[in-house]
């Protein structure tokens, strides 16, 4: 699993804006993640800058998913708090 990051930086390493759909947040995942995906660099250092970038575009749809997903379904904690 990726670090996790914050919303902004998530939404700044998409290239988008904080108000941009879920479906626009993966269409544009799919763009850089094809763009920068290491096994296309020709040389050894380019796939490690590739790879960088790679996991922080990993890293941000993760961290801008994750966050929708939990707005629309509580986890499994947050119902059990609520009962309490």
């Amino acid at each position: 699993m990726s670090t996790p990051m914050t919303p902004d930086r998530a939404y700044d390493a998409l290239g988008l804006e904080e108000d941009t759909p879920r479906k626009e947040i993966r269409k544009a995942y799919f763009r850089l993640a094809l763009k920068h995906h290491p096994d296309k660099a020709k040389n050894e250092q380019a796939k490690k800058r590739a790879n960088e970038q790679f996991r922080e575009i990993q890293s941000a749809y993760e961290t801008l998913t994750q966050d929708r997903s939990e707005d629309a379904q509580p986890s499994l904690d947050a119902l059990r708090r609520q009962k309490a």
